[in-house]
């Protein structure tokens, strides 16, 4: 089931539905307890559009949980 969540990230940063992104991963967050970073993500090329977007932006300026 976990990879099915990873399918839906990597099939909406495809389409660059940023929005999204940060919903899902919340989601896998919740559900798997995985977290997800700035760093953890920002070496990833998949993820290079999502990181340079306002919302990708946005959320890497959160405050940590």
């Amino acid at each position: 089931l976990k990879m099915c969540w990873f399918g839906l990230i990597g099939a909406q940063l495809g389409a660059r539905d940023h929005a999204g992104v940060i919903i899902t991963m919340g989601e896998v967050r919740t559900r798997f307890e995985i977290e997800f970073t700035p760093d953890s993500i920002s070496a990833e090329p998949a993820w290079a559009a999502f990181v340079a977007s306002p919302e990708g932006q946005a959320w890497a300026a959160r405050p940590a949980e």
